[in-house]
């Protein structure tokens, strides 16, 4: 089973998530092997900083420090 997150870095209902509901979560289900957690970009409009930040937490993955 699979949860794919849309996700906005400048969102505060997404840092909401972040810090209080996904480490349960992740305890819960992706570390027990029941549920892999997708995250993929969906920067919004209405953020400056979106898409800026979108690419740059994608570049810092791929150099494994995101």
């Amino acid at each position: 089973m699979a949860m794919i997150e849309f996700g906005d870095l400048p969102c505060p209902y997404g840092a909401r998530f972040t810090s209080a509901t996904f480490p349960e979560l992740r305890r819960r289900y992706v570390d027990t092997g029941k549920l892999r957690f997708e995250s993929l970009d969906l920067p919004l409009p209405f953020h400056p900083y979106a898409v800026p930040a979108a690419i740059a937490a994608r570049h810092a993955g791929e150099q494994g420090r995101f």
